[in-house]
């Protein structure tokens, strides 16, 4: 299909991939790639090396065409794409390789993303979530869930361990910390996430020995 509503970005479908999830802005995307000249000859490719290619999702850190297609892309998708010079290298072409003014031809395949959320909107609370979970269920209001916890202080590099326990806590009770509770609340049996809390969200449960002075914790849940 046309994404780019002006014929610049057409993805061709080969392999359909799994669920119906797509990757948003500011995720971590992992693709491995080949890229072509429109006569066949391969540019680059990130199948040959073994290695997939990491890029943040929406931060200008790839060429227009990619951000535009990885949104659109289920995992294990495999497309291909061809992308008009303006959502590629433009006018100057990337040299030697690519050459000015270049329509290029991709496979594409979406082995996964990373998804980064600000849970709270303030910039407090970065959840990345790590496992995906099974099934459909997640935690309700007013759920008992038991959470295994393991709590890293990040305030020095490298961070250090503060301990590492499991916790039940009432979903909505105020039993638990804030970004706990709202993590939880998304997440499915056999789910993790990690996140990363800087001021007010460091603190953990009543149970939990945070020391005085510490700005930055990490805290691996997994339900």
């Amino acid at each position: 299909g046309d994404l780019s509503g002006d014929g610049g970005v057409v993805k061709k479908v080969l392999q359909k991939g799994s669920g119906w999830q797509c990757p948003e802005d500011g995720d971590e995307v992992i693709m491995h790639y080949t890229g072509r000249l429109t006569d066949g000859t391969v540019f680059d490719s990130s199948v040959k090396r073994e290695e997939p290619f990491k890029f943040k999702l929406a931060q200008g850190s790839v060429i227009k065409g990619w951000d535009i297609v990885a949104k659109t892309m289920a995992k294990g998708e495999r497309a291909e794409v061809t992308l008009a010079p303006e959502y590629a290298y433009g006018d100057a072409g990337s040299p030697p390789k690519i050459p000015p003014k270049a329509t290029l031809v991709f496979t594409m395949e979406l082995v996964g993303w990373i998804s980064q959320r600000d849970l709270f909107g303030d910039g407090g609370v970065i959840k990345s979530a790590t496992t995906e979970g099974e099934g459909w269920e997640r935690p309700g209001d007013k759920a008992e869930v038991t959470v295994s916890v393991t709590a890293t202080d990040l305030t020095k590099e490298p961070g250090t361990k503060l301990f590492e326990a499991e916790r039940v806590f009432t979903v909505g009770s105020a039993e638990a910390p804030k970004a706990w509770d709202k993590a939880v609340q998304d997440m499915k049996k056999g789910g993790a996430v990690s996140l990363v809390c800087t001021g007010e969200y460091t603190a953990g449960t009543s149970e939990d020995t945070i020391p005085a002075g510490t700005t930055k914790v990490q805290y691996d849940l997994k339900l």
